[in-house]
């Protein structure tokens, strides 16, 4: 029943976690480091708008930096701190940098929530079947 899939999940997700440990080269002490750098990055607004912006497709910085109405100079401080925590991507072409999403982190942290959302299901699923 439900307790075969949500076993199935967890090992699921238990082995997709593990294959992004190797493939990162990390440990689990490293891989919850990047999580909690990901989270100090995100906390600042402008760095989150960076990102929605980014939503849309690469940007060059000189497009950001209008599209924001920052410096190039604060606007440098904030996509040094994104490619830090490895949310972006910057790439030269010609005489432009472009920046785009880096959707590896996002989908790691997506599977580090999700393991939340798996571990719920399962105690409501214990309380369930103790009814």
């Amino acid at each position: 029943g439900s307790g075969t899939k949500q076993g199935a999940n967890s090992t699921f997700l238990s082995d997709v976690l593990e294959r992004i440990n190797e493939s990162c080269c990390r440990t689990r002490q490293q891989y919850m480091m990047a999580i909690a750098d990901s989270f100090k990055v995100l906390s600042e607004p402008l760095r989150r708008q960076i990102l929605e912006l980014l939503k849309g497709g690469r940007m060059s910085a000189g497009e950001l930096a209008r599209a924001l109405n920052v410096s190039p100079a604060a606007l440098s401080y904030h996509l040094r701190l994104l490619r830090e925590a490895e949310l972006v991507i910057e790439y030269k072409e010609k005489k432009y940098v472009y920046y785009s999403l880096n959707m590896t982190v996002f989908d790691e942290l997506l599977m580090w929530f999700k393991g939340f959302m798996d571990a719920k299901e399962g105690e409501t699923g214990k309380t369930k079947a103790k009814a």
